[in-house]
């Protein structure tokens, strides 16, 4: 399964003035969606509102544009776009005191990349906004996009379609998909495969 969700479409749709705090913004945001229809990815989900989220990854929910999320867990796949800042988003990944020691730096082509702890792996003691149970995640960071999960492979995957490898959209079904929901200016949109 895939669910797209544009938060910008429901802002300009809506007319919706620039929120100052999160709180506020979700608000906004469900007053004209429902609690039910505003599907965020990733870290998003469940901790929109708590005030550390910003701190542990360097931004906060308005400054998201579009949220995806792809797959099942524990390979499932979110992904946050908007205008989210680089710098930001590093100096929070690596200095946040919960999980500052274990994260290692790289890159894959133009994709800063953080990897914290082992593939799978729980540690209670390092409960947080963005990861509630502890979890050890994957993180790449690149023009406006920050991508998110627990899997190798999965974050393999994605490090390579954000490096023009293999990626969903080579799918013709889910390109003509994507294509029609983008000339529709859908809001939220969900694809789902036949099982």
């Amino acid at each position: 399964m895939v669910v797209y969700t544009s938060l910008e479409r429901i802002r300009r749709a809506a007319d919706l003035e620039p929120a100052r705090t999160s709180e506020d913004e979700v608000e906004q945001l469900t007053e004209i969606v429902g609690l039910s229809g505003l599907v965020l990815a990733g870290p998003f989900q469940r901790a929109a509102l708590d005030p550390e989220l910003e701190d542990e990854i360097g931004f906060d929910v308005t400054r998201v544009d579009a949220t995806l999320s792809a797959g099942s867990a524990p390979d499932d796949l979110a992904i946050l776009a908007g205008r989210l800042d680089t710098d930001d988003i590093d100096e929070a990944l690596t200095s946040y005191e919960l999980w500052a020691d274990a994260v290692e730096v790289g890159a894959q082509g133009s994709v800063a990349t953080y990897r914290f702890g082992d593939e799978g792996g729980i540690d209670v003691e390092r409960r947080s906004a963005a990861r509630s149970l502890g979890e050890s995640v994957r993180v790449g960071v690149a023009d406006g996009t920050m991508s998110w999960t627990r899997s190798d492979a999965t974050f393999a995957a994605s490090l390579a379609a954000a490096n023009d490898g293999p990626s969903l959209l080579d799918d013709p079904g889910i390109a003509s998909a994507a294509a029609a929901l983008g000339e529709a200016g859908a809001w939220v949109a969900a694809l789902i495969a036949d099982p």
